[in-house]
């Protein structure tokens, strides 16, 4: 069922593009049992309770029962980073794309009335698809824009020249280097049900429109804070691209293995259940895996990287002896408050767990050590 994957993961990424769903929107099984049960709907953690019970000027403790310095093997002093500053360069197409993702998270989006589609409308559709007398796509509602829906042309050009309300019944015939060999020089028929139609147009970027919507005064002060930002950002990237190639890990205990890969079936159940409102073995069928098996074994070396990187960042803060106070912690877990909207920071824990948010404090203190002592060189040095 492998052939599956390729028109799932178009349509998936079309959804969270277009309808869009942030950590915040999503209870946490604890926040749901406790209704269930009469229980209060927040309480605070106490992971969080015995931080609020320490003084603001008290140190945190980043004491691992693990050392994480026996995981990993250094190629060099992580003490003496080396990067071109090529790495943190921002150009004209970054701010570009910048600002067009920025007017595009503020499009308007109107209903198609007075005439039919054409390539770039957004479309909502039902479909089924058939292949050799089974049925190998099937969809309720999807929804992407004409002629990027990762399938093949003659499927996009089928839905041009259609109202809302139509039906089309089409055969499709996939390419000799179609992605997925299974349907290579295949031919499947689709029944397709136009639910919606609508056309998205980008606001006027003007100083006027940028007063009214930001917090700056002109176009020049607003692409100046994204040169800012993205400027940080590829110092972040560059760092943590140059940690990962100076890391090697040289043991992963079974324990460990197995908590970063139930971390990763949480995290994409999360995914399943509250952006796709599925299960995660039905998401894994989507996406082509026949067991979770499959899926842990796809997905090994990513695991294994982020295990590196988290057991760098430990090993730096415990060698380095890099500290930070309980209000520092509170003051950072507080931004996050603020970014998914939650209500306070025990809220945030119903997102997050206490340790999660320890570890990326913990990478925010590595960073900024890091960027101390980072060397910028030109691409002409030697």
């Amino acid at each position: 069922m492998k052939y599956f994957r390729t028109l799932c993961l178009p349509i998936l990424c079309f959804s969270l593009i277009f309808t869009g769903c942030t950590a915040a929107d999503r209870p946490s099984e604890e926040t749901e049992q406790g209704k269930e049960s009469g229980q209060t709907e927040t309480s605070v953690h106490s992971e969080l309770q015995a931080i609020l019970d320490q003084d603001p000027e008290d140190t945190i403790d980043f004491t691992y029962d693990m050392d994480a310095g026996s995981l990993i093997r250094w190629k060099v002093s992580y003490s003496e980073p080396v990067l071109s500053v090529h790495d943190a360069e921002v150009t004209e197409e970054d701010i570009r794309n910048e600002t067009e993702k920025f007017l595009s998270d503020h499009k308007v989006d109107a209903p198609v009335t007075d005439r039919t589609s054409q390539e770039g409308d957004i479309i909502a559709v039902s479909l089924t698809g058939v292949w050799d007398g089974k049925m190998i796509y099937e969809e309720s509602h999807v929804e992407f824009p004409i002629g990027s829906s990762g399938m093949p042309e003659a499927f996009d050009k089928s839905l041009e020249g259609v109202k809302t309300g139509d039906t089309v019944s089409t055969d499709v015939e996939y390419p000799a280097d179609y992605a997925e060999e299974d349907l290579r020089n295949q031919t499947v028929h689709f029944e397709i049900q136009v639910l919606d139609l609508k056309t998205v147009s980008m606001p006027d970027y003007t100083n006027a429109w940028i007063r009214t919507n930001t917090d700056y005064e002109s176009i020049e002060e607003f692409e100046e804070a994204i040169r800012q930002r993205k400027r940080e950002e590829n110092m972040k990237t560059a760092l943590w691209q140059w940690i990962a190639s100076v890391t090697e890990l040289i043991s992963c205990p079974d324990e460990l293995l197995q908590i970063y890969q139930n971390e990763e079936i949480r995290r994409y159940t999360d995914i399943a259940r509250y952006d796709y409102d599925m299960d995660f073995e039905s998401l894994l069928e989507k996406m082509g895996y026949e067991s979770e098996a499959d899926f842990l074994k796809d997905n090994d070396s990513d695991i294994r990287q982020l295990i590196k990187i988290d057991m760098a960042v430990s090993n730096i803060v415990q060698e380095e002896k890099l500290t930070a106070s309980v209000g520092e912690y509170l003051t950072y877990l507080q931004t996050f408050v603020e970014e998914f909207g939650c209500k306070d920071v025990d809220e945030l824990l119903d997102i997050y767990t206490e340790k999660e948010m320890r570890q990326k404090f913990m990478e925010q203190l590595v960073y900024r050590w890091l960027s101390e002592h980072v060397v910028w060189h030109s691409d002409t040095e030697s």
